[in-house]
């Protein structure tokens, strides 16, 4: 029996309807969840408790990190009025710190911050500088959570160059190595991308100055390619920084 074409084309528009799910009415029939949408939404739902990468550190952290670097800096020097000044600002800062993420890693911070007060008032140069870089680490590490304006990757390179310079100052040769292996994992990690920003120059200085750190054998050894990798990451630093 011949079809006419308009009865034809009914057909064919029903059965659209039924392979795309949608009634005449143009109500959608309930659809199943695969499990990779499920995960997919449980995964959006736990980022939804985390600090969105536009947002910047807060203040407070950035700025117990930069007096934890200068308390350390004090300490290596021994000038104890400026360490004193460098934990004051410490301390303020840490009274503002908001909530953040990592809740053991506030608890290890505000424990080094206990750590480093009454090293300081001891005067004791070498747990100072090693409580002081720690905290450093810390918040290089709670940063991680934000969008920051360095890459913590080259931070990180700042921590390890005083990792060497505590290494020089105990005259301990295992964190003397330590430290210069763990600036080569670093430095290779963020290594392409200074390169690709178009500073080789830059780059094959920074990577001479971790070939001397491995060649070193004496603390003595390292002191100048100690002093020379952190100007060198002052200089990295300023690359990721919009001119001011």
């Amino acid at each position: 029996m011949m079809q006419s074409p308009l009865l034809a084309s009914m057909i064919a528009g029903g059965l659209l309807l039924v392979g795309t799910g949608v009634s005449a009415n143009g109500c959608s029939r309930p659809t199943q969840t695969s499990p990779g949408a499920t995960q997919a939404s449980a995964a959006t739902a736990a980022n939804a408790t985390r600090p969105l990468l536009t947002d910047a550190p807060p203040a407070a952290l950035v700025s117990i990190g930069e007096s934890a670097e200068g308390l350390f800096d004090a300490a290596h020097a021994s000038q104890w009025q400026t360490a004193a000044d460098q934990l004051q600002a410490l301390n303020e800062a840490a009274a503002r710190l908001p909530r953040l993420p990592k809740a053991d890693l506030v608890a290890q911070l505000r424990s080094r911050i206990d750590a480093v007060k009454q090293s300081t008032a001891a005067h004791r140069r070498v747990e100072t500088m090693d409580f002081a870089n720690g905290i450093t680490r810390i918040v290089a590490d709670l940063s991680a959570e934000f969008q920051t304006e360095v890459p913590i990757a080259v931070v990180m390179l700042d921590y390890w160059g005083r990792q060497l310079e505590l290494g020089i100052a105990t005259g301990r040769q295992s964190t003397l190595a330590r430290a210069t292996a763990d600036l080569r994992q670093q430095w290779d990690r963020i290594q392409p991308t200074i390169e690709q920003r178009g500073h080789v120059d830059e780059s094959r200085r920074f990577t001479n100055i971790v070939v001397q750190l491995e060649a070193a054998r004496t603390p003595a050894d390292f002191v100048a390619p100690t002093r020379a990798e952190l100007d060198a990451v002052d200089r990295l630093e300023a690359i990721f920084k919009p001119s001011r």
